[in-house]
């Protein structure tokens, strides 16, 4: 499902289009409108596997690349140079094949010949320059063993030397060049002890000294000027206990003071202003009870008075000054 709510006071928007399955990305586009993916088979009535783009008057487009397998779905999107790069669990995109995967043309919805072929569910796509990095559950690509992150070029989809070899899945990816975050499930990453949180450097994938640790996986990481925000399965960060939400030192490892402290997973960590937006299964956070959906004081770690009252998981968020949009279940 997705949902348009009103950023200032949390109300539905009834025009956004009904979307029939989850919603797990949420991608605003360069020229206006959103793209989603997830699991899905309809978008305001039309049918749209599991990847579809919404215009800005919320019109569903015509755009219809299709992404289709056994138990096929879309978690990530990224938006780069006239192309749609995707990343899941599927075997076919528009007709052509493709292994979890692909780049699609933003004007025709033709797939393009970029195909670097991971083995299994890619979760997170992240993009450098001329480099694009996937994160997920692989364990080779198309032309070259590399497990759970990658990178490749973004014209022909090999990949290059770099390769840090990390010994468990990979969850999400945040680029902030030369370093490149990584969160997931492993122990250790380019040879050294990093539970479920690491930085590389992007020019030979050595493992930075950055090292905050989590106690159980994480789901989402997002780094924005000297602080990184992470969410996921984890009750304890840095030796400190942090319910399932954290921010961190980006360049010491240490954890903020900041600590809203939820009583379940959360899934998605979106930063506008001086907010933090956040989605999962939770009940309560901020110290106040937020269900699935919450936004957070950057500075105090409360609940502010936002309050959609989602009835079930949120995976995605994307704020648009006036308008926010949800995606999820």
């Amino acid at each position: 499902a997705a949902v348009r709510v009103v950023t200032s006071t949390g109300s539905a928007v009834s025009t956004f289009p009904r979307v029939k399955g989850t919603v797990y990305v949420i991608e605003p586009a360069p020229t206006g409108g959103w793209y989603l993916g997830g699991k899905f088979t309809h978008v305001g009535g039309y049918a749209r596997e599991n990847l579809a783009f919404v215009q800005s008057n919320s019109a569903v487009s015509s755009w219809n690349p299709g992404v289709t397998g056994t138990n096929a779905k879309v978690e990530d999107i990224m938006v780069r140079g006239g192309k749609v790069y995707i990343g899941g669990w599927f075997t076919e995109v528009g007709g052509q094949p493709r292994s979890n995967a692909a780049a699609i043309e933003i004007p025709t919805g033709t797939v393009a010949a970029w195909n670097p072929g991971p083995t299994s569910t890619v979760h997170s796509i992240a993009a450098v320059g001329g480099t694009l990095y996937l994160g997920g559950d692989f364990a080779s690509l198309a032309t070259g063993a590399r497990r759970y992150l990658a990178a490749v070029d973004t014209l022909n989809g090999n990949p290059t030397s770099w390769d840090p070899s990390p010994s468990g899945p990979v969850n999400s990816l945040a680029p902030s060049p030369p370093i490149l975050y990584v969160a997931g499930e492993f122990d250790s990453i380019s040879g050294q002890a990093r539970e479920k949180l690491a930085s590389v450097y992007m020019t030979n994938g050595v493992a930075s000294s950055w090292n905050p640790t989590a106690n159980y996986g994480v789901d989402h990481i997002l780094v924005f000027g000297s602080t990184a925000y992470v969410a996921g399965a984890f009750t304890m960060v840095g030796g400190l206990p942090r319910g399932h939400i954290a921010a961190i030192d980006a360049s010491t490892g240490v954890p903020t003071a900041w600590a809203p402290d939820a009583d379940d997973d959360v899934h998605t960590v979106h930063l506008y202003g001086s907010t933090v937006y956040l989605g999962g299964r939770f009940h309560s956070v901020g110290g106040a009870n937020r269900d699935y959906v919450a936004a957070i004081d950057a500075a105090t770690g409360l609940a502010t008075s936002w309050n959609p009252r989602a009835n079930l998981d949120v995976h995605s968020i994307n704020v648009s000054g006036y308008y926010t949009l949800l995606g999820g279940r």
